[in-house]
């Protein structure tokens, strides 16, 4: 019996982006094990720059002419409205088994309460949590009545259940937004399988410490972690490699410009990343639950290490925390990192690379499992 999923999200391939790459790899998967879903992916149609791997498209499109460039100052607010929305009334439109409402754009899940039908079951994937995230970047208050009435009517939804990235972030979702217990997959965003490295890169030297910084600088992260791994870092044993882009990494860039020990490159290949020994994450407090870090499960599929920068109750530690190293997210930061660069050993990298490979090993079957998870769930519905 033929049967259809419905995926409302943003950014889709060709678009290089995590979240739709995200989508696309479970698109890959129904369609090669569950013959009988049709996919459906309503999308914002827009390219990207940043923060996936370029690859073809799969399902039936359904492209939304992307009328708003502009992502600064109140377009950027603006346009979160409008994209949410206009998702929402293209795919109500499709009859579907499941729809699958991804919180990208950020306030997708509002549009989904408001405009989705009783009877359309529907899955929350929580890639980020909105509204909380433009709380916490300072967007809106918390005592605003806007943001009161957004987040009282996105969880007065009652989902089927929830897609979540991690066990620390569904407990947060079930018992602080919802309030309720409601049906949980936890699916990892940024676990892949290593493809081989085609090249070794120019920067990789292997008689050093490779520590690496490749990926987003945004209002979620926390810019001196970087700058003090700049100042920090060893030149005679180590090297520390940026690769960086978003909102916080212009001055990022400047500071770097001729610190010893420290290469700029534009941006490092995905199968190159198994070069670099340790991969820094960070994560403002602020932010704990709202969002999980995806650098940092990429980085632990590859049986790579860590140096978390954050919270002790987040995804990125609670889940890897034998493989990494954590700098508490204080006033005392650079100390932390100092002692970090100083008591780096060859056998600890290997240790924490040793647990890395479990750790992987356990995200692909989590990661099969909520695959599995979903596509019984729409076979059955």
């Amino acid at each position: 019996m033929k049967k259809s999923v419905t995926f409302i999200t943003r950014n889709y391939p060709p678009s290089l982006n995590i979240n739709g790459e995200s989508v696309c790899d479970l698109v890959e998967f129904l369609q090669q094990n569950y013959p009988e879903i049709e996919c459906n992916i309503v999308f914002i149609d827009m390219i990207t720059e940043h923060g996936g791997r370029k690859r073809e498209p799969l399902g039936n499109l359904i492209k939304i002419k992307n009328k708003f460039d502009q992502n600064v100052g109140f377009m950027r607010l603006f346009k979160m409205l409008y994209d949410g929305y206009i998702l929402i009334k293209k795919a109500r439109k499709i009859k579907s088994d499941l729809y699958i409402v991804t919180t990208s754009p950020p306030m997708l899940p509002f549009w989904a309460a408001r405009g989705l039908r009783k009877d359309q079951k529907r899955a929350i994937w929580d890639l980020d949590l909105f509204p909380e995230m433009l709380m916490a970047n300072g967007n809106i208050k918390p005592e605003s009545p806007i943001y009161k009435h957004i987040v009282k009517k996105t969880y007065s939804d009652n989902p089927d259940f929830i897609i979540a990235l991690g066990p620390s972030q569904a407990k947060y979702i079930t018992e602080t937004c919802y309030k309720k217990e409601i049906a949980v997959t936890l699916l990892p965003c940024g676990s892949f399988d290593g493809d081989p490295p085609k090249s070794i890169p120019d920067w990789y030297d292997e008689s050093k410490t490779t520590i690496g910084y490749c990926g987003n600088v945004n209002d979620a992260h926390n810019p001196d972690f970087i700058k003090y791994m700049i100042d920090s870092v060893l030149p005679e044993s180590q090297q520390l490699i940026l690769a960086l882009y978003g909102s916080k990494s212009p001055a990022l860039i400047e500071y770097a410009q001729n610190k010893p020990g420290v290469i700029l490159v534009k941006s490092v290949p995905r199968e190159q990343l198994v070069y670099i020994d340790i991969h820094m994450v960070t994560l403002l407090p602020s932010f704990t639950h709202y969002a999980v870090p995806s650098k940092a499960v990429s980085a632990i599929s590859m049986g790579k290490s860590i140096v978390f920068c954050g919270n002790q109750e987040a995804d990125n530690w609670v889940m890897f925390k034998d493989a990494a190293w954590f700098i508490p997210d204080s006033h005392e930061m650079h100390v932390e990192i100092q002692k970090f660069c100083q008591n780096i050993t060859t056998d600890l990298i290997q240790q924490k690379a040793e647990r890395a490979v479990i750790y992987s090993k356990e995200l692909t079957q989590m990661v099969n499992d909520s695959y599995r998870f979903i596509g019984n769930y729409i076979t059955q519905s």
